[in-house]
Protein backbone atom coordinates (compact mmCIF):
# COMPACT_ATOMS: atom_id res chain seq x y z
CA UNK A 1 0.00 0.00 0.00
CA UNK A 2 1.07 3.25 -0.85
CA UNK A 3 1.40 5.81 1.72
CA UNK A 4 0.50 9.85 1.72
CA UNK A 5 3.83 10.67 1.71
CA UNK A 6 5.22 8.18 -1.07
CA UNK A 7 2.25 9.97 -3.26
CA UNK A 8 3.30 13.68 -2.38
CA UNK A 9 7.12 12.43 -3.00
CA UNK A 10 6.30 10.93 -6.44
CA UNK A 11 4.17 13.94 -7.32
CA UNK A 12 5.97 16.62 -6.28
CA UNK A 13 9.26 14.75 -8.29
CA UNK A 14 7.11 14.69 -11.26
CA UNK A 15 6.28 18.74 -11.19
CA UNK A 16 10.06 19.15 -10.46
CA UNK A 17 10.87 17.38 -13.59
CA UNK A 18 8.38 18.50 -15.91
CA UNK A 19 9.03 22.15 -14.80
CA UNK A 20 13.07 21.05 -15.39
CA UNK A 21 11.89 19.93 -18.84
CA UNK A 22 10.40 23.12 -20.43
CA UNK A 23 13.27 25.30 -18.93
CA UNK A 24 15.48 25.79 -22.35
CA UNK A 25 19.01 27.24 -22.43
CA UNK A 26 19.34 30.73 -23.01
CA UNK A 27 19.30 32.41 -26.46
CA UNK A 28 22.48 34.07 -27.22
CA UNK A 29 21.51 37.31 -28.82
CA UNK A 30 23.81 39.06 -31.13
CA UNK A 31 23.67 42.74 -32.28
CA UNK A 32 25.08 44.61 -35.69
CA UNK A 33 25.47 47.68 -36.16
CA UNK A 34 24.62 48.92 -39.96
CA UNK A 35 27.28 52.12 -39.67
CA UNK A 36 30.67 52.66 -38.36
CA UNK A 37 31.20 55.41 -35.91
CA UNK A 38 32.37 58.56 -37.61
CA UNK A 39 35.49 58.78 -35.87
CA UNK A 40 36.61 55.16 -37.76
CA UNK A 41 36.01 57.07 -41.14
CA UNK A 42 38.35 59.14 -42.54
CA UNK A 43 36.11 61.65 -43.99
CA UNK A 44 35.32 64.82 -42.23
CA UNK A 45 33.58 66.58 -45.14
CA UNK A 46 30.10 66.78 -45.48
CA UNK A 47 27.90 66.24 -48.90
CA UNK A 48 25.86 68.69 -50.50
CA UNK A 49 23.06 65.81 -50.58
CA UNK A 50 21.75 65.27 -46.77
CA UNK A 51 19.55 62.60 -45.92
CA UNK A 52 16.00 63.07 -45.02
CA UNK A 53 13.39 61.14 -44.30
CA UNK A 54 14.01 57.22 -44.35
CA UNK A 55 10.63 55.20 -44.48
CA UNK A 56 10.61 50.99 -44.58
CA UNK A 57 8.42 48.29 -45.02
CA UNK A 58 6.34 47.43 -42.33
CA UNK A 59 7.84 44.11 -42.34
CA UNK A 60 11.37 45.56 -41.35
CA UNK A 61 9.97 47.45 -38.42
CA UNK A 62 11.17 45.06 -35.91
CA UNK A 63 14.73 44.54 -35.03
CA UNK A 64 15.51 40.54 -36.26
CA UNK A 65 17.27 40.40 -39.52
CA UNK A 66 15.43 39.28 -41.91
CA UNK A 67 16.58 36.07 -44.46
CA UNK A 68 14.27 35.20 -47.76
CA UNK A 69 14.16 31.72 -48.06
CA UNK A 70 11.82 31.09 -50.45
CA UNK A 71 10.08 33.04 -52.79
CA UNK A 72 7.30 34.34 -50.32
CA UNK A 73 8.70 33.20 -47.05
CA UNK A 74 10.81 35.57 -44.53
CA UNK A 75 13.05 34.03 -41.83
CA UNK A 76 13.43 36.44 -39.05
CA UNK A 77 16.19 35.50 -36.80
CA UNK A 78 15.37 35.19 -33.06
CA UNK A 79 18.82 35.81 -31.72
CA UNK A 80 20.33 37.93 -34.53
CA UNK A 81 19.05 41.50 -34.27
CA UNK A 82 19.87 45.06 -35.38
CA UNK A 83 21.40 47.35 -32.80
CA UNK A 84 19.00 50.08 -33.72
CA UNK A 85 16.18 50.69 -36.00
CA UNK A 86 16.71 50.29 -39.32
CA UNK A 87 15.89 52.96 -40.90
CA UNK A 88 17.72 55.00 -38.06
CA UNK A 89 21.33 53.08 -38.94
CA UNK A 90 19.88 53.05 -42.49
CA UNK A 91 20.01 56.97 -42.24
CA UNK A 92 23.09 57.18 -40.95
CA UNK A 93 25.06 54.89 -43.14
CA UNK A 94 23.43 56.22 -46.04
CA UNK A 95 24.82 59.60 -44.92
CA UNK A 96 28.30 58.55 -44.10
CA UNK A 97 28.46 56.86 -47.64
CA UNK A 98 26.88 60.32 -48.65
CA UNK A 99 29.67 62.07 -47.99
CA UNK A 100 32.55 59.64 -48.12
CA UNK A 101 31.70 59.57 -52.06
CA UNK A 102 31.83 64.06 -51.84
CA UNK A 103 35.81 63.70 -50.48
CA UNK A 104 36.42 61.42 -53.12
CA UNK A 105 35.12 63.43 -56.07
CA UNK A 106 35.75 67.18 -56.44
CA UNK A 107 32.88 69.02 -55.78
CA UNK A 108 30.95 71.60 -57.25
CA UNK A 109 31.12 75.21 -55.18
CA UNK A 110 27.57 75.95 -56.98
CA UNK A 111 25.20 73.32 -56.96
CA UNK A 112 22.64 73.66 -54.69
CA UNK A 113 22.17 71.74 -51.24
CA UNK A 114 19.36 68.96 -51.91
CA UNK A 115 17.84 66.07 -49.71
CA UNK A 116 17.15 62.30 -50.71
CA UNK A 117 14.05 60.68 -49.02
CA UNK A 118 14.26 57.12 -49.21
CA UNK A 119 11.47 54.64 -49.38
CA UNK A 120 13.26 51.07 -48.77
CA UNK A 121 11.05 48.35 -49.69
CA UNK A 122 13.44 45.21 -49.25
CA UNK A 123 16.36 44.92 -47.20
CA UNK A 124 17.57 41.49 -46.44
CA UNK A 125 20.07 38.46 -47.03
CA UNK A 126 18.42 36.14 -49.29
CA UNK A 127 19.34 31.87 -49.02
CA UNK A 128 20.29 32.09 -52.56
CA UNK A 129 23.78 33.73 -51.63
CA UNK A 130 23.06 37.17 -52.04
CA UNK A 131 21.59 39.93 -50.50
CA UNK A 132 19.02 42.58 -51.22
CA UNK A 133 18.23 46.51 -51.16
CA UNK A 134 15.39 47.87 -53.34
CA UNK A 135 13.15 50.48 -53.07
CA UNK A 136 12.55 54.36 -54.37
CA UNK A 137 14.63 57.81 -53.26
CA UNK A 138 13.99 61.60 -54.36
CA UNK A 139 15.16 64.71 -53.79
CA UNK A 140 14.08 67.77 -52.32
CA UNK A 141 15.99 71.30 -51.78
CA UNK A 142 17.03 71.85 -48.20
CA UNK A 143 14.88 75.49 -49.20
CA UNK A 144 11.90 73.17 -49.78
CA UNK A 145 11.12 73.14 -52.96
CA UNK A 146 10.52 69.55 -54.31
CA UNK A 147 11.05 67.76 -56.89
CA UNK A 148 8.66 64.56 -57.08
CA UNK A 149 10.57 62.64 -59.73
CA UNK A 150 11.26 59.07 -58.16
CA UNK A 151 14.38 56.65 -58.81
CA UNK A 152 13.66 53.07 -58.75
CA UNK A 153 17.02 51.04 -57.23
CA UNK A 154 17.20 47.71 -57.17
CA UNK A 155 20.83 46.33 -56.13
CA UNK A 156 22.13 42.77 -55.07
CA UNK A 157 25.23 41.73 -53.16
CA UNK A 158 26.58 37.81 -53.85
CA UNK A 159 27.83 36.38 -50.52
CA UNK A 160 30.63 34.93 -50.65
CA UNK A 161 30.96 33.34 -47.16
CA UNK A 162 28.40 32.39 -44.44
CA UNK A 163 26.78 33.74 -41.64
CA UNK A 164 24.71 36.83 -40.93
CA UNK A 165 28.10 38.97 -40.12
CA UNK A 166 29.57 38.82 -43.68
CA UNK A 167 25.82 39.47 -44.51
CA UNK A 168 25.58 42.92 -42.82
CA UNK A 169 28.84 43.78 -44.31
CA UNK A 170 27.36 42.91 -48.27
CA UNK A 171 24.06 45.08 -46.90
CA UNK A 172 26.70 47.72 -45.71
CA UNK A 173 27.63 47.58 -49.34
CA UNK A 174 24.33 47.89 -51.09
CA UNK A 175 24.36 51.42 -49.13
CA UNK A 176 27.37 52.75 -50.79
CA UNK A 177 26.10 51.55 -54.00
CA UNK A 178 22.90 53.23 -53.27
CA UNK A 179 24.94 57.04 -52.21
CA UNK A 180 26.81 56.12 -55.58
CA UNK A 181 23.59 56.41 -57.65
CA UNK A 182 22.21 58.87 -55.64
CA UNK A 183 25.41 61.34 -56.49
CA UNK A 184 24.65 60.36 -60.31
CA UNK A 185 20.93 60.95 -60.11
CA UNK A 186 21.75 64.40 -58.10
CA UNK A 187 23.90 65.89 -60.84
CA UNK A 188 21.01 65.41 -63.35
CA UNK A 189 18.50 67.15 -61.04
CA UNK A 190 20.81 70.42 -60.30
Amino acid sequence: MINNLSIKTLLTSLIVSSLLGCTSPQIQLNYYSLHMPASQLHTHQSSTITVGDVLVSEYLQQPSLVMKIDSHQLYYSPQDLWAESLNTAYKKTLQQALNQHVSNQQTQQDQPASKVHVALEHFYISDQSTVVASGLFWFSTISGSDNPTQYPFHIQQALSADGYHHGVTQLVATVERLAEQIVEANKSVN
